[in-house]
């Protein structure tokens, strides 16, 4: 049987199209010339739209880059089977970071490196961290983040100071720091690992005496 939610009109399947195009033009910019290159009439001279077909679809230029994070975002959800079944929130959590870092990989370096600048105002994630606007932009990995450490709180799996929202904001920077190092090293920092490395040791950092004796214990 169909599943109504998934099927799209005509005019959704055009207006996809036309994002697509509008951020796959953005991507050829930052790639060729670099994010200071990066307007609204080259976006729409390259992707071959009016300046109201842009704003029909992004808000701002801010939000069109934002869309990169959102899509991995999208991937991920696409791909995984059944996430909340997951009892351990350190692998909840690794799993949604490790998938974007492929994400990343699979973009290429030589987009992220320039994606990756202190123009790129999208990459101001962390007061995401500290809202709850699900059915938006802000249904995001940051976000999704947040809610699986309320759900580790609620669990036992945290200390009790733990910050749900100041962690993961926390996790939103070393992120950033990470996916920088990588690019600085044109790709050939095993970045996976990297994340895995630096983000467990962190969350492990915040679990509770209850967590490790359940779920260190097993996996040694």
């Amino acid at each position: 049987m169909l599943d109504k939610n998934n099927i799209k009109t005509p005019r959704q399947i055009r207006s996809e199209q036309t994002k697509n195009r509008i951020f796959e033009a953005a991507q050829e910019l930052i790639k060729k010339y670099g994010f200071e290159y990066l307007t609204v009439k080259n976006i729409c001279e390259v992707a071959n739209v009016s300046n109201g077909t842009f704003y029909h679809n992004f808000g701002s230029k801010d939000e069109l880059m934002s869309h990169y994070l959102v899509n991995g975002y999208q991937q991920y959800l696409e791909q995984i089977n059944d996430r909340e079944s997951e009892p351990d929130f350190i692998k909840r959590i690794l799993n949604i970071y490790t998938f974007y870092g492929r994400y990343c990989e699979k973009t290429g370096v030589d987009f992220i490196a320039k994606y990756y600048s202190t123009q790129n105002k999208a990459l101001c994630r962390r007061d995401l961290a500290y809202h709850d606007a699900k059915d938006s932009e802000y249904n995001s990995i940051i976000v999704q983040t947040v809610h699986d450490l309320r759900r580790a709180k609620q669990d036992a799996q945290l200390k009790n100071e733990v910050d749900p929202a100041s962690s993961a904001a926390d996790l939103c920077t070393m992120v950033k720091g990470i996916i920088f190092e990588w690019a600085l090293n044109e790709g050939n920092l095993p970045l996976e690992r990297t994340m895995k490395s630096i983000l467990g040791t962190y969350l492990i950092g915040l679990s509770s005496n209850m967590y490790r004796q359940k779920f260190l214990k097993n996996d040694e």
